[in-house]
């Protein structure tokens, strides 16, 4: 069951809430959205989501989530773009339900332990500019893309993430 919260007109919204597509063990979000609940490979741990303590939990598919159009004003999704063998239709989804903005944490591809069962795609900070870039034929928005470095050893850092914003143009 999931719980919305009132507006001071005591309506419903589901604009002031925020899923985490792909929540994994660690929801981040108002509604917290994963295809795999049980024991799964993809996961470290083989743990699974505990369903009674994971608040608003909703079993779907990433690539057609069981909302309307523009229902969130923020969409976040931690680590799942890389397990898909159709990651540009997750963004498209990923836009399609959000409002306002989508935020986006992948594992860069030169990342020390990047290449993991399970992982499908190994991307860069370019793949993503040349997917969005493809997907603002069909929607308007800017984006920003951020590489977050591991330091190594002494002077050296290696790529670790990649996190992408994405934000929806307003018309008004």
């Amino acid at each position: 069951m999931i719980i919305l919260p009132a507006n001071k007109d005591r309506s419903l919204s589901v604009q002031t809430l925020c899923p985490d597509v792909g929540c994994g063990q660690n929801p981040k979000g108002d509604i917290n959205v994963d295809l795999y609940p049980n024991v799964t490979i993809h996961r470290g741990d083989l743990s699974k989501i505990n369903m009674k303590l994971t608040p608003n939990f909703i079993r779907c598919d990433c690539l057609n989530l069981p909302f309307p159009n523009s229902c969130f004003e923020t969409v976040i999704c931690s680590h799942v773009v890389e397990h898909l063998d159709t990651p540009i239709q997750l963004l498209k989804e990923l836009i399609r339900v959000s409002n306002h903005y989508v935020e986006i944490v992948c594992p860069h591809r030169y990342r020390t332990n990047a290449k993991q069962i399970g992982h499908k795609q190994f991307l860069n900070v370019a793949w993503f500019h040349n997917a969005l870039q493809q997907i603002k034929r069909e929607h308007i928005f800017l984006y920003e893309i951020r590489t977050t470095f591991k330091p190594l050893m002494f002077a050296f850092a290696w790529p670790d993430e990649i996190r992408i914003t994405i934000r929806k143009a307003a018309f008004g």
